[in-house]
């Protein structure tokens, strides 16, 4: 076979090429929300015990979760799983918080599959440099 046999690949249209870019800068802005830490932020106006949470970890100063037969404070950052809110867990970690974990979890595995199809589909080189 020669060299141009090998390399008919179809052209990539517009639409791919910006539709991988999007999907790219949306993964992005995904990364930046999944590692924040303040999701949800108390008002300093409140004098909450409760200071901020994110998807992977929870802030509070001198809590006291009435339900904890311990007269023990929970105090600053820590990870959602961590030693510290062992005994908290259940109350802060619902039903909900699963599901979205796993719901993010297979639309992510479902994107990555379908970009990795498609970028063997056609050559990368092929997709940029015909449409530059």
């Amino acid at each position: 076979m020669r060299d141009e046999e090998k390399n008919n690949y179809p052209k990539a249209s517009n639409y791919l090429v910006n539709g991988a870019l999007l999907t790219y800068i949306a993964g992005m802005f995904l990364i930046i929300a999944f590692c924040s830490p303040y999701w949800v932020k108390s008002f300093d106006e409140t004098f909450s015990q409760f200071k901020n949470m994110g998807l992977w970890e929870y802030c509070f100063e001198q809590f006291r979760y009435p339900y904890y037969q311990f007269d023990h404070p929970f105090d600053g950052c820590h990870h959602v799983f961590s030693q510290e809110y062992y005994v908290i867990r259940e109350w802060y970690v619902d039903a909900v918080y699963v599901k979205y974990h796993a719901a993010f979890m297979v639309k992510n595995t479902c994107i990555y599959i379908h970009i990795h199809r498609l970028t063997h589909t056609y050559k990368l080189e092929e997709i940029w440099c015909e449409n530059i």
